[in-house]
């Protein structure tokens, strides 16, 4: 018998397992799936490495510091800025100069925003890069879009790069999300750099349970009704906890009577397409970002200019992720196409070879009100059941990290 069970092998059911384990306890993680991860996989199709959606681990997050071995991972960074596909046909960049120099002249003359919104930036993110992360969470839940007015940024800032920029992180493109978000993200990317693990992004999931003893986790081991203690699955066999069960899942259906999680609001979707070529849409380590208005498009990654290892030798592999999923699946490739020709014409498009789609309904929970700390009242369903998840704090890895390390020590504390 085991001190406890977690429900849910993602990266927030992985962190309260390795807190629990480095703080004696006997864990067992009991995942549905045929492997760990959650959100973070990534699929190995026709030798592209496929992550499950268009994802970047931020080197700067304070939570991964304390559970990775960044070397290990071979982090690969992408350059501090973005490739613009501008409304009027034309391509410009803005790129962090005091990072990436050469990029100097070409940032400075962007046409996305003057001078005083560049020195802007370069102010609100140094200033946020020195403020304490607890104190950023205590600022009001009000929009990025109202903040972001509030900061000073003209229109054309906004609507070219940091709106586009954005949505792309909050997969959603009014930018209700909390400014909380806002201010810790733009902290981030000025402490450290957007990267991916050379070999996709589930290396991560595997390197945190690659630090548990052996035995603590079981695939394809589906629950279905928890039982004071008693986590029961699909096959029949019963699993008992000494102390609690942990739910690490999103939208259990076996919570019966055992207890109520938190309320949540609707979660973020998107679609993300995969499509190979022996020329890269463009040379840059940079995300690429659409700002014309009804675009389909948002952002564009060109996977092998940051890793190689994404793709077989002499190919490509670039991902373009979608505003919505309302999306009819039989014309969505050539709708895609038309939709970025204005700047990759059809006799770039055309050498394409499209490779799979994924739809996440439940890509990222919604952030119009997040927090920095577990609220251990709710996260306690019931005597000896217990939730953690990036939703009870903030749609984030370092979210989902954090949540499961809060409860982890809430509960030796405890016991």
């Amino acid at each position: 018998m085991v001190d406890y069970i977690i429900i849910g092998g993602g990266i927030s059911g992985l962190s309260a397992a390795l807190h629990l384990n480095r703080g004696g306890k006997r864990v067992l993680i009991l995942e549905a799936t045929s492997r760990i991860g959650g959100r973070m996989k990534t699929d190995m199709v026709d030798g592209f490495r496929l992550d499950r959606g268009f994802q970047v681990y931020l080197d700067a997050y304070p939570e991964g510091k304390q559970v990775l071995d960044y070397k290990a991972l071979k982090l690969k960074k992408f350059t501090s800025g973005a490739k613009l596909f501008l409304p009027d046909g034309t391509i410009d960049v803005f790129v962090d100069p005091l990072k990436h120099p050469k990029y100097l002249f070409s940032s400075l003359g962007s046409r996305v925003g003057d001078l005083s919104d560049k020195l802007n930036l370069y102010a609100l993110s140094r200033r946020l890069a020195k403020s304490r992360n607890r104190s950023i969470f205590k600022k009001e839940n009000r929009t990025t879009l109202e903040v972001l007015k509030e900061y000073g940024f003209s229109d054309d800032m906004v609507n070219y790069f940091l709106q586009p920029f954005y949505a792309g992180i909050f997969l959603e493109s009014n930018l209700r999300t909390s400014r909380r978000m806002f201010d810790f993200v733009l902290k981030m990317f000025k402490k450290g750099s957007g990267t991916i693990p050379a070999m996709g992004m589930e290396e991560i999931p595997k390197q945190i349970a690659s630090q548990l003893p052996e035995g603590s986790i079981k695939t394809q081991v589906k629950c279905v009704s928890i039982d004071g203690l008693t986590a029961n699955t699909k096959d029949g066999t019963q699993y008992k906890a000494r102390e609690g069960v942990i739910i690490a899942t999103e939208n259990p259906t076996f919570l019966g009577k055992s207890g109520k999680l938190p309320d949540k609001l609707p979660a973020a979707s998107t679609t993300c397409l995969y499509f190979s070529s022996e020329r890269a849409p463009y040379k840059e380590g940079l995300i690429g970002l659409f700002s014309h208005e009804d675009r389909i498009v948002n952002n564009m990654a060109v996977m092998t200019n940051v890793s190689k290892d994404y793709a077989p030798s002499g190919q490509s592999l670039f991902s373009l992720s979608l505003r919505s999923q309302n999306m009819e699946k039989d014309k969505i490739i050539e709708a895609v196409k038309q939709d970025i020709s204005p700047w990759i014409p059809a006799s770039v498009t055309n050498e394409w070879k499209f490779i799979k789609s994924y739809d996440i309904e439940h890509a990222l929970p919604n952030q119009a009100k997040v927090s920095y700390d577990l609220d251990i009242k709710t996260a306690k369903l019931a005597d000896g059941l217990y939730v953690c998840g990036d939703y009870m704090l903030q749609g984030s890895i370092n979210g989902a990290l954090r949540s499961g390390r809060q409860l982890a020590e809430h509960l030796l504390t405890a016991h």
